[in-house]
């Protein structure tokens, strides 16, 4: 979720994100890299406030499909 709103002539940008938990150290700096990088871009003074779901990404993956029997059968002009 991303909210923009100005409050006493301030920018203020809240973000509600999940990262992942291996990201999570560090995460101050980059904020505040980023801060100054839109402040720089806007010409104007802005609070960012990130509020942070740490997760575990896991990743999954099938086996890719068996080809059938007929696909992987030679021609009968093949056969020996």
């Amino acid at each position: 979720m991303l909210r923009v709103r100005y409050q006493d002539d301030l920018l203020h940008i809240h973000v509600e994100a999940a990262i992942p938990r291996d990201r999570i150290q560090g995460a101050n700096e980059r904020l505040d890299l980023l801060r100054v990088l839109m402040e720089e871009k806007i010409g104007e003074s802005l609070v960012i406030d990130f509020e942070v779901t740490p997760v575990d990404i896991l990743h999954f993956q099938s086996p890719p499909e068996l080809e059938s029997t007929a696909e992987t059968a030679l021609p009968a002009n093949q056969i020996k």
